[in-house]
């Protein structure tokens, strides 16, 4: 349970059944989601030591909260020095600092095709 006290000075409490929020050391996020498709989903992320893990998880067959704390600690125990540089994710600039510019390549922007409109546009009669 989350409780605070808004800027309009109403107290709030907020609640959450999700239990790695409140097992897993370091968890920033999660999100859960069910489809026909991809059966039960489940993606965790936590930091620590200033390094951020994820743990993504589709078609779980039930429990997903211990595949993802194992994913997590697998990753945790990984020492820094094992890591490859080229299973890092590029540095994206915080979105606190406006005079930081966001460039892409122009290999990397694609056009999206646009879909093609099936309403007309009708007229009234004068």
């Amino acid at each position: 349970m989350y409780a605070f006290t808004g800027p309009d000075g109403v107290a709030h409490r907020l609640g959450n059944h999700n239990l790695m929020l409140k097992t897993y050391a370091g968890l920033v996020g999660m999100k859960t989601g069910y489809t026909k498709r991809a059966m039960h989903s489940y993606i965790a992320a936590a930091t620590r030591d200033g390094r951020t893990m994820i743990s993504v998880q589709l078609g779980a067959p039930g429990d997903t909260y211990g595949p993802a704390a194992a994913m997590l600690d697998r990753g945790f125990a990984t020492p820094v020095s094992a890591e490859g540089s080229t299973d890092r994710l590029p540095t994206t600039p915080h979105p606190a600092d406006p005079t930081t510019p966001v460039t892409a390549s122009p290999a990397a922007v694609t056009r999206r095709r646009q879909p093609r409109s099936t309403c007309r546009a009708i007229t009234a009669p004068d």
